[in-house]
């Protein structure tokens, strides 16, 4: 896949989804923005990357991100949001707090809420657009809680909240805003492997086809499709890469 010419805004550009496609994209042609709150070093040739330190939970930080993208690179293709705020995350139902769900699931909806609008909104005056929302299996079913016995692990009830509200407004915004010649999907992949409780890995994969947990090559078929011309007739959609987990 050639990227030549496209410019793509990666927020959550250093978590493991994050890194995966800001590589493929510079990798084959194109151009990333990259958002995040770490203080980095830029790590790619200054004329296809910019790295902007800001938080995405502010309005005026996403109308600066696009503004700073627009001045270097004279337009946007994409945004991609990878983010999740894994802070006030439960870690047992047993020690659920309201606040602390209030404050985790009013910062990933309200957040994909407010990417969605100002993006939106901008391509809108631009002419076209697309935006990628990162969802997960989860938004489609609940967890499989056989998965997790025996192991320390935990799947939490906001997470599961979370991904099955994001294809909700992804469907809204892309009805919405579809007629601006502006698509809006979401990839929900499934459990990415990141040093995963052996037990669990081995209960994971039998709620397979073939391979069980996905590394992040897996999504970068997806995230093509998405890109391409060819695809701007997907609107509203939620393509899911799983590995048939979801069957």
């Amino acid at each position: 896949m050639n990227f030549l010419n496209k410019v793509v805004i990666i927020l959550g550009s250093e978590g493991k989804i994050g890194k995966a496609f800001t590589r493929h994209i510079i990798k084959n042609g194109g151009s990333v923005s990259a958002v995040d709150k770490k203080k980095i070093k830029k790590k790619f040739p200054k004329n296809n990357y910019l790295y902007q330190s800001e938080d995405i939970e502010k309005i005026n930080s996403l109308k600066k991100i696009i503004k700073s993208t627009k001045d270097k690179f004279k337009k946007i293709d994409c945004v991609i949001n990878c983010s999740y705020p894994k802070r006030n995350q439960s870690k047992s139902l047993k020690d659920l707090n309201l606040n602390d769900l209030k404050k985790n699931i009013s910062s990933h909806l309200g957040t994909s809420i407010i990417i969605c609008k100002i993006f939106s909104d901008y391509y809108k005056k631009q002419g076209f657009g697309k935006i990628i929302l990162l969802g997960s299996i989860q938004g489609l079913a609940s967890p499989k809680f056989f998965h997790y016995k025996n192991t320390n692990m935990y799947s939490p009830i906001e997470y599961t909240a979370n991904k099955h509200a994001l294809i909700g407004i992804v469907k809204y915004f892309a009805k919405l805003y579809g007629k601006y010649n502006i698509q809006i999907n979401s990839i929900n992949p499934g459990g990415i492997i990141n040093n995963q409780n052996k037990k669990f890995l081995k209960k994971y994969k039998s709620s397979c086809s073939t391979k069980g947990m996905l590394n992040t090559l897996d999504l970068l078929t997806t995230l093509e499709y998405l890109l391409d011309e060819r695809s701007n007739l997907i609107i509203g959609q939620n393509l899911i890469v799983d590995d048939g987990w979801s069957l």
